[in-house]
């Protein structure tokens, strides 16, 4: 059963980042293609962002209070089909009805992947324990969607994305249904008065802090690095190509990464993530051509897929056990969706006022702060807890 679990969850990861790049990764140059300002897209995405925080709170609370993942990821994607089939079709430019549609569209996406990651760490050991070698079918899967996207997008028009992402989500989801829910008795119902308790616990939001602080120095890895690209007279083939070099140098970590936290220690590896995150970005500032830049989005290989990995088990060492779906997505919600929000305009003023390679630099140092947090945090484990040195 276990070996059968962890199977089906590569295959869940594959076709759930497939359905992801399909619906998300073009969805930019949709709103553009019918005459949306980036002053209009931003304020989409920013509701968005808010409206997936509230979102991924109560849904957390949900799957916890009625010991039950499996029916969410169902009724999620089934919203997550209609809305973007709805978003692809509709062509006439309409602000509040794209509004609608794109903050549906992007919340979504958020929850229903917290959803599977929740999942896929709960359903049983192995697949917590190899949890990296799983998201790394995502990685593929999220090059093969957004690839694969582009081309039906020149052949048949934006209205395919929306048909091909249902597709694809049908298909994962009868793979889903072959697999188990997580089901815990508990003593009591989640209350509320739980999800106060998760929020006043000192070890869970210092590991909410120290994961914020990096996931705002990768959101405005999005917007910062693409500025610059544009600047330095980068093509749309070399910004792909950007993407592509992102995407499949964080394979190899996404595999064997959780044997390299088992060997070096959690402590070690988020030490070794943050300075990687650091110099990563003091190269983006430093380096001035297109192939210099693509060159410095290799050391993606030492930050996202660790980051990924350490948030996962971070969040759920600190969590009770009444609590470990909540908890996953109420810490998604905040140190992703917060991040999300803020990044955006963080970044444009930075790069408004200060220039893009000073913005740039001012990234980098946020890893200063993700330093001190990091070790608060440790400080605090010295004399025992779950998370190994």
């Amino acid at each position: 059963m276990l070996k059968r679990n962890f199977n089906a969850f590569l295959l869940i990861q594959l076709l759930l980042y497939i359905a992801q790049g399909l619906g998300y990764c073009l969805i930019i140059t949709f709103l553009a293609s019918l005459g949306y300002t980036a002053t209009d897209r931003s304020i989409m995405f920013t509701v968005s962002a808010l409206v997936g925080i509230v979102l991924q709170f109560y849904i957390g609370y949900l799957c916890d209070k009625h010991h039950t993942i499996k029916k969410y990821v169902y009724w999620t994607h089934v919203f997550y089909i209609v809305v973007a089939i709805a978003l692809y079709f509709y062509t006439r430019k309409h602000f509040l009805v794209h509004l609608f549609l794109v903050t549906a569209n992007v919340a979504l996406m958020r929850i229903t992947v917290g959803l599977i990651d929740g999942w896929t760490l709960e359903v049983d050991e192995e697949c917590k324990n190899r949890y990296g070698t799983i998201r790394a079918m995502g990685s593929i899967g999220w090059s093969i969607g957004s690839y694969v996207g582009s081309y039906l997008t020149e052949w048949f028009g934006y209205g395919s994305l929306g048909i091909a992402y249902a597709v694809v989500t049908v298909l994962m989801l009868l793979i889903c249904n072959g697999v188990k829910d997580v089901k815990k008795e508990a003593d009591a119902p989640i209350t509320m008065d739980n999800v106060r308790r998760l929020l006043t616990n000192r070890d869970y939001m210092l590991v909410v802090l120290i994961l914020f602080s990096l996931f705002t120095i990768t959101c405005c890895q999005d917007y910062t690095v693409i500025d610059k690209l544009s600047i330095l007279g980068a093509t749309e083939r070399n910004v792909s190509f950007y993407w592509i070099v992102t995407a499949m140098v964080e394979l190899p970590l996404f595999f064997y990464g959780n044997k390299l936290g088992e060997k070096i220690g959690m402590k070690r590896l988020l030490y070794l993530t943050t300075f990687f995150y650091g110099l990563k970005f003091v190269l983006f500032g430093a380096v001035q051509s297109v192939s210099l830049m693509t060159a410095a989005a290799a050391l993606q290989m030492c930050t996202f897929p660790l980051l990924t990995i350490v948030s996962k088990q971070l969040i759920d060492a600190e969590s009770p056990e009444e609590m470990k779906v909540s908890a996953q997505q109420i810490g998604l919600s905040l140190y992703s969706g917060v991040s999300a929000l803020l990044s955006p305009m963080m970044a444009g003023l930075l790069e408004d006022s200060i220039g893009i390679d000073a913005t740039l630099y001012c990234i980098a140092s946020i890893s200063l702060i993700s330093l001190a947090l990091i070790f608060l945090y440790f400080k605090g484990k010295k004399k025992g807890g779950n998370v190994s040195a």
